[in-house]
């Protein structure tokens, strides 16, 4: 498949992003859509309150981090396709079939409960 196929303006574009999970407040999400923001991702990083949006990704490594994170998967279409919940640093999370995206999110925030598997991720343009 040619890669042109998969842009998205949501998932490649470069517009600030916010998932705004169902009864929660708005949450900002950064972008990582290069090789070494893809790679570096969280790494070393302290915990904080925003997402991140690599694209395209089908799997996530945890080295090198410092806090736990809920993996959410999504397809070429911005469906959630499969929900890793509290991977633990240096382990690994696998989004499987049909994977092209993942947001990484603080555990801590506890967001991935309001995600279904199978609804489209509830991400929009704009600043949380």
């Amino acid at each position: 498949m040619d890669r042109t196929q998969w842009k998205d303006p949501v998932l490649d574009g470069q517009a600030p992003l916010r998932l705004v999970p169902d009864g929660a407040a708005p949450l900002p999400v950064r972008r990582a859509n290069t090789f070494a923001t893809r790679f570096l991702g969280l790494m070393g990083r302290r915990e904080g309150r925003y997402g991140l949006l690599l694209s395209p990704c089908d799997s996530i490594h945890m080295m090198c981090m410092r806090f736990a994170l809920d993996a959410v998967f999504l397809d070429e279409a911005g469906t959630v396709v499969r929900v890793c919940r509290n991977v633990r640093p240096w382990g690994f999370a696998f989004g499987g079939r049909g994977a092209r995206a993942v947001l990484e999110l603080p555990a801590s925030l506890g967001l991935a409960d309001r995600i279904r598997t199978g609804a489209p991720l509830p991400l929009e343009p704009g600043e949380a």
